[in-house]
């Protein structure tokens, strides 16, 4: 305590190791986890009682996740593999107005795997990109409405080996094998 403020504390675990603390200077609080051989587990950073950064670690340290809220409470969810390579990010964003999650999955070799755009409660909208492990296109599917509407995959040169085009009921309106 400073003046009557707390400005920090740290809890200990039967082992004695901590067990959590946090830190208090001004506007900026800093609360941390352990785990019980007292490796950091987990931090949260607030600014003015609003949540910055939220961070998980794995018991060697590695980053498992990350959360960050920018001034608008927007937010941006990133997760890694064990290997310190990205496994997925989402990203607050907007699609024609209306909010949206822009998410991008990752193959542990850091290759991009996945990437598209979800509305209301995981509903996908327009393109969603699909990836082989080397990176090169394996698909493309075109969403109106959480409806697929279009299909494209691609053989490993690039070169377009199936289109099809989907009536709202989900049957196919037109389909051409290359």
């Amino acid at each position: 305590f400073v003046d009557g403020r707390r400005i920090g504390f740290v809890t200990f675990s039967a082992s004695g190791v901590p067990a959590s603390s946090e830190e208090v200077e001004e506007q900026r609080t800093v609360r941390r986890s352990f785990y019980l051989d007292g490796q950091l587990r987990g931090e949260t950073v607030l600014v003015e009682n609003r949540r910055r950064f939220v961070r998980e670690f794995a018991a060697g340290g590695q980053k498992l996740r990350e959360i960050e809220w920018d001034e608008s409470g927007r937010n941006t969810d990133s997760q890694w593999y064990m290997n310190g390579s990205i496994k997925r990010r989402e990203i607050d964003a907007l699609h024609e107005q209306a909010p949206a999650r822009a998410i991008e999955e990752y193959w542990d070799n850091g290759q991009l795997r996945t990437r598209g755009m979800l509305v209301r409660r995981g509903t996908p909208i327009g393109m969603h990109q699909f990836f082989r492990e080397a990176g090169t296109v394996a698909s493309e599917r075109y969403y109106q409405r959480g409806l697929l509407s279009q299909r494209r995959d691609f053989n490993d040169a690039g070169d377009i080996v199936l289109e099809e085009s989907y009536y709202e009921d989900g049957s196919r309106k037109s389909s051409m094998r290359r």
